[in-house]
């Protein structure tokens, strides 16, 4: 096992590359997600089918999106054009708004984490359906009403919600083939097209990533009506934030440090997981393992505020002398491609 070592200069950010594995798709590792913007032609008000090639790699939360078309807002749903997600325990859950939510649950334990797994719905409110395929084999279906959905002109996201609510999680993972239809598959067509790619213009494509690019943060649309993605992330508009990937399980990341003079310095975890961080120098450890998930910018514990004592277990505030430190980023028990910011 080998360590990951980068120099580290404060107030410069490093950005962390997408990750593009052997063998096609995209990985996402909780910072960073796929979008492209509205366009009249994905409101899909009526009929919509949602289909990937997923591999998660952990849950998250209660609820991981794959697919979300809506306003992002706290109604929980009503304000959903189209939404799929993954459901901790392996389900899926498909949902729309017509001002209210409608929602089908499928059973769970049909997406395991590691296992690559193919995941499709459709909503057809001309019929007035809903339906959940897992693998080319219809798993759920249900009744919606026949009225539009609800029209939203945020971007169409991959991975990634902005609605407010405390039991969604970022997905975490391997996706691949992402495409969108304003017409609903049949189990059958779903079946038979999962493996194979699909001609540009064919009968009621909106949208087809097959996320064969390899490298870059664009990503072509083969539908052949134009609904190019690109990469988005929590860390976009943070110049001066690192983030870093662990790559394999018990790997570390260890930056350096170098000051010519003294300095105060705060650590913001940007990242919701359990890493750990450990900030050594010429005084010794000033902070040893401490939780990204005990990082925020202000102190954790029973104080809140400086404190004079350089190695206290919970202080914020950190006053380093001029020479060279190492910041180790640790990631106990966790899966590989994960990564981190701050």
């Amino acid at each position: 096992m080998v360590d990951q070592a980068k120099p580290l200069v404060l107030g410069q950010g490093q950005a962390l590359a997408p990750a593009w594995p052997n063998g096609g798709g995209v990985v996402l590792d909780g910072s960073n997600w796929l979008q492209t913007p509205d366009a009249p032609g994905l409101h899909a008000p009526r009929v919509v089918t949602m289909e990937a090639w997923v591999t998660l790699g952990s849950f998250t939360n209660s609820y991981m999106p794959l697919f979300y078309k809506g306003a992002g807002d706290g109604t929980l749903g009503a304000g959903r054009t189209f939404a799929l997600f993954a459901v901790n325990g392996g389900g899926l859950l498909l949902s729309t708004g017509d001002g209210s939510e409608q929602f089908l649950s499928s059973p769970s334990a049909l997406v395991t984490p590691g296992v690559r797994t193919h995941v499709a719905a459709t909503i057809d409110r001309d019929a007035g359906t809903m339906a959940i395929f897992v693998d080319g084999t219809q798993v759920a279906s249900g009744s919606v009403r026949t009225g539009n959905a609800t029209a939203s002109a945020s971007p169409l996201t991959v991975g990634f919600t902005s609605e407010p609510f405390g039991g969604f999680g970022p997905f975490v993972g391997r996706i691949e083939d992402v495409r969108l239809w304003n017409v609903a598959r049949s189990a059958a067509e779903l079946d038979a097209a999962r493996s194979t790619e699909v001609a540009p213009g064919t009968p009621g494509l909106l949208l087809d990533w097959r996320l064969d690019e390899g490298a870059g943060t664009l990503l072509a649309d083969n539908s052949g009506l134009g609904h190019a993605g690109s990469f988005s992330g929590l860390l976009d508009k943070l110049t001066d934030a690192v983030a870093g990937r662990i790559e394999v399980p018990g790997q570390r990341v260890v930056y350096t440090l170098d000051l010519l003079q003294p300095k105060q310095v705060v650590f913001d975890s940007l990242a919701d997981t359990n890493f750990t961080w450990t900030l050594e120098g010429p005084r010794g450890t000033h902070v040893s393992a401490r939780s990204f998930q005990g990082s925020d910018s202000r102190e954790w514990g029973t104080a809140d505020g400086y404190i004079a004592d350089f190695a206290a277990g919970n202080r914020l505030v950190h006053e380093l002398a001029p020479g060279r430190y190492t910041f180790t980023i640790d990631a106990p028990g966790m899966p590989p491609a994960l990564s981190h910011g701050a």
